[in-house]
C-alpha cells in the first residue's frame, strides 16, 4: 500500500500530465499522451481516467477515439455484422463508454444498440453497462429514451433501446446559442418530468448535460444515457482519498461543468446533484453560455467547486425574476440551499410558463 507521501506525489505527476495534455489540440492528445508517459502504464491509465471523466470532448473526437483503440489492441476486431438476433446496419455514435449502433431485429424494425468500447473492456465496465440496463429497465417515462432488452453476445452485455432521430441539445447550442424563454421552458419541462420519474425509482442521472438530451425530429425530448446513473441503495466506496477517486475510472462519474460540487468531491450524492446539473443545462438554454467556464477541464473543476457564476439575470435580463432565482438556488454549492427535488422544479417552472 502507498504511503500518504507516495499518493501525494503520484496524484500530482498525474495532475502535471493531465494539465499538459488538456492544453493540446483535441486530435493530438493520444500521441502527445502516449510520448509522455512512456512505458509508465499506470501513469497513461490515470491521467487517460481524468481526461475521460472532466472533458467528454477528448473521447468524442474520432481522431482521438481511434487512436486510442488502436493503442489498447494494434488490430483491433472487425466490425460485427450481427449481435444475437439483431443485424447491424451502421454505427450511430461513438460516446465515452460505449459505442452505438443502428440495428434491426428480424421483422425489420429498427433499435438503437448499445456496446461496450472494447479497449474499455474490464469487469467494471461491463458492472457500468449491466448497471445502465438495470437502471433503463425499472424507467417508463414518454421523456425518457425506452429500454428494450439485454443481449449477451460473446461473453458481453448489449443494451438494446428504442431507435430514436433528431439532434442533441448539445449541438443545437453549439456556437454559444441560446433558446428562447418558450424552447427553454419546453425543453426544460420534458427534462424535469424526465428526471422527476427516475429519482421516484430511486436513481440518479448523475450525467445531466445538453449531449444527453436529444430532441426528436417529432418535437419531443428523450433523455439519454443512464450509464453512470446510481441506485441509490448501493452503498459509497469507501477508504479512498479524493485525489484516490480522481484516478480510479468509475468513481468520480460525470461531466466537468455540470456535475456538482459534491460529486466532483467523490462524495455521496442524491437527487439534489441532478437538481445542480439541471440548473447548469437551463442557465446555457437561456444565455447561450455555461454557467462554470475555464480554460481547460481543471479549471472548470475548480469553478464548479470554488466559484460562483453570474447571475442568470446578468446575462439575460429578460429572463423572469422566479426562474433567475430557480437557478441561482439550483447552483448553490451547498446540496441544502437547493430545491429539495424536481417536483419543486416542476412547479416553478410550470408557473413561469403561465
Amino acid at each position: 500500500m502507498r504511503s500518504v507521501t507516495e499518493s501525494t506525489d503520484r496524484w500530482e505527476q498525474a495532475k502535471a500530465a493531465f494539465e499538459a495534455v488538456v492544453e493540446q489540440k483535441s486530435p493530438n492528445r493520444s500521441k502527445f499522451l502516449e510520448r509522455l508517459c512512456g512505458h509508465d502504464h499506470a501513469l497513461f491509465e490515470e491521467v487517460r481516467s481524468l481526461l475521460e471523466t472532466y472533458d467528454d470532448e477528448y473521447l468524442e473526437s474520432p481522431a482521438v477515439s481511434e487512436s486510442l483503440a488502436a493503442l489498447a489492441d494494434p488490430e483491433p476486431d472487425p466490425e460485427p455484422r450481427k449481435i444475437g438476433p439483431y443485424t447491424i446496419v451502421e454505427k450511430v455514435g461513438t460516446g465515452g463508454m460505449g459505442e452505438v449502433y443502428k440495428v434491426v431485429d428480424d421483422e425489420g424494425r429498427p433499435f438503437a444498440l448499445k456496446r461496450l468500447r472494447r479497449e474499455l473492456v474490464s469487469d467494471e465496465g461491463l458492472s457500468r453497462l449491466r448497471r445502465e440496463a438495470t437502471a433503463a429497465s425499472a424507467l417508463e417515462h414518454p421523456n425518457i429514451v425506452r429500454f428494450v432488452t439485454l443481449v449477451e453476445h460473446e461473453g458481453f452485455p448489449h443494451i438494446v433501446m428504442e431507435y430514436l432521430e433528431g439532434r442533441t441539445l448539445k449541438k443545437l447550442l453549439a456556437g454559444e446559442r441560446r433558446l428562447d424563454l418558450a424552447g427553454a421552458l419546453q425543453v426544460a419541462l420534458q427534462v424535469a418530468e424526465a428526471l422527476a420519474c427516475a429519482h421516484e425509482k430511486g436513481i440518479v442521472h448523475r450525467d445531466l448535460k445538453p449531449g444527453n438530451i436529444l430532441l426528436t425530429n417529432s418535437a419531443q425530448v428523450k433523455l439519454l444515457d443512464f450509464g453512470i446513473a446510481k441506485m441509490l441503495a448501493v452503498a459509497q466506496v469507501s477508504g479512498l482519498s479524493p485525489q484516490e477517486r480522481l484516478t480510479k475510472s468509475g468513481e468520480i462519474l460525470g461531466t466537468r461543468g455540470y456535475m456538482a460540487p459534491e460529486q466532483a468531491r467523490g462524495e455521496a450524492v442524491d437527487a439534489r446533484a441532478d437538481v445542480f446539473s439541471f440548473g447548469c443545462v437551463l442557465y446555457q438554454m437561456l444565455c447561450g453560455k455555461s454557467a462554470f467556464t475555464g480554460n481547460n477541464a481543471l479549471a472548470r473543476y475548480v469553478a464548479i467547486v470554488s466559484e460562483e457564476p453570474p447571475r442568470l439575470k446578468e446575462k439575460e435580463p429578460s429572463v423572469p425574476d422566479e426562474l433567475d432565482e430557480l437557478v441561482h438556488r439550483s447552483l448553490s454549492k451547498d446540496a441544502d440551499d437547493r430545491p429539495k427535488d424536481m417536483k419543486e422544479v416542476l412547479a416553478v417552472l410550470r408557473r413561469t410558463r403561465q
